[in-house]
């Protein structure tokens, strides 16, 4: 097996790499998480991340913003919705390919004839608007498939203060746990280091 870690001249390191693992316990010892790894192929694959650019432009400006993001592929599973995949490849054929080609290798997750039931009562409960069908089936995907988060930045349809209630009624009324909405900035929220 190939060692990884953080830039590094000709590659990666096996320091970088038990840095991560080690901050990694220290969040988990604070917040109640489990320690140890569960997959060294996903924490490999987040060092790499380390090193992408976007349109020419590198992501991590900072050796502290790497890190953060790095932690945080490491605390959550990200998943794209079957949905998401149909947007993304909507539009100009170049953008639609750069967009796929940043969700490419995150497990997706299907539409289900209950996830198309949870949207249509989002919809009749005006949770979401009638005219935005998709917004209420983002929302119910998540839902279905048990996630705990949907990171958006749509604040008028999905991320609204004003329907947050109603999309959590309706989702208690079908039987379902409710997914926490919020920006995929508050989900890069970081412990102190101790």
């Amino acid at each position: 097996m190939q060692a990884t870690g953080i830039r590094g001249g000709g590659g990666f390191s096996f320091a970088a790499l038990a840095e991560l693992i080690e901050r990694h316990r220290r969040i988990n010892e604070q917040s109640g998480g489990a320690n140890g790894l569960r997959d060294l192929g996903l924490a490999e694959s987040a060092l790499f991340q380390s090193q992408m650019a976007f349109g020419g432009t590198e992501l991590y400006a900072t050796l502290a913003g790497m890190r953060k993001t790095l932690l945080h592929i490491l605390l959550y599973q990200m998943f794209v919705s079957d949905l998401v995949i149909a947007e993304c490849g909507d539009g100009d054929n170049e953008a639609a390919c750069e967009r796929l080609e940043v969700i490419e290798g995150i497990a997706a997750i299907r539409t289900t004839d209950d996830a198309k039931r949870l949207a249509a009562d989002l919809l009749a409960a005006r949770a979401v608007p009638q005219t935005e069908p998709r917004d209420a089936l983002h929302i119910a995907l998540a839902a279905i498939h048990g996630m705990n988060y949907l990171a958006t930045w749509n604040f008028r349809h999905i991320m609204n203060p004003a329907t947050q209630h109603l999309i959590e009624a309706v989702c208690r009324a079908a039987g379902i746990e409710s997914v926490v909405i919020c920006t995929p900035e508050q989900l890069l929220v970081t412990y102190d280091d101790p």
